[in-house]
């Protein structure tokens, strides 16, 4: 039976609730929590090769743990993504920062009109990394009309109470790219993936929506 061994420093509750992360090959290299005085949820996470982990979560806590971070205060709404590096001695943050608006952002609840009514099934794969890990790239939900949107790909504005996002972020912490994706109607991208080019592929589903961009000679170019 292989040992198990545990180490952490500074260990200790800071709000409810928070979220632990670890390691487990044979043995735990480390185990510890991590977040704020408010409530801490994370969707996803990925590991490089080099063994840092990348999550990507929302907070309700102003006092959330940042290290080089692109937002550096909470920005309103009843939460906020957060983005986070983790280098692989579990002891150290390549960067964590806040990410969103004055409205509501969050990794995957579904809204009616703009509020929150439940939790649904997690994506199956909310981070993808580039092929040289120099990048990566995630979706999440927002109610904020002042999303930081960088070089908008998609879109540069909602166009209802509610929209997916698609942020690209560089192994450093860098904002790269970030876009509103949705029309009229509600909206949730489901699932994202790449190819071996490094093309980004989407699937999503929303509702009511006539103004949903759609590129020629597709499948089906109406809703029924």
């Amino acid at each position: 039976t292989p040992s198990v061994t545990v180490s952490a420093s500074g260990i200790r509750f800071l709000g409810l609730p928070d979220v632990m992360v670890g390691t487990v090959v044979l043995t735990t290299e480390f185990r510890t929590f991590f977040g704020g005085s408010g409530a801490e949820h994370f969707a996803d996470l990925a590991v490089d090769k080099a063994g840092n982990t990348y999550m990507i979560g929302e907070t309700t806590s102003t006092d959330f743990p940042l290290s080089n971070a692109l937002q550096p205060r909470y920005d309103g709404g009843f939460s906020d993504l957060v983005v986070v590096k983790l280098l692989c001695d579990g002891r150290s943050l390549g960067f964590s920062t806040y990410l969103g608006g004055s409205g509501r952002d969050a990794v995957r609840v579904k809204f009616t009109a703009g509020y929150p009514i439940s939790y649904v099934k997690e994506p199956e794969a909310s981070v993808v990394f580039s092929n040289d890990e120099s990048r990566f790239v995630f979706f999440a939900q927002t109610c904020s009309q002042d999303f930081p949107v960088r070089s908008p790909v998609f879109q540069d504005s909602m166009r209802t109470d509610t929209s997916g996002v698609v942020v690209l972020v560089s192994s450093e912490g860098e904002l790269m790219k970030s876009a509103y994706l949705g029309g009229a109607g509600t909206c949730y991208i489901n699932f994202i993936d790449k190819d071996a080019a490094d093309y980004i592929y989407l699937a999503g589903d929303f509702a009511f929506d006539t103004l949903w961009f759609i590129t020629e000679n597709v499948i089906q170019p109406t809703m029924p």
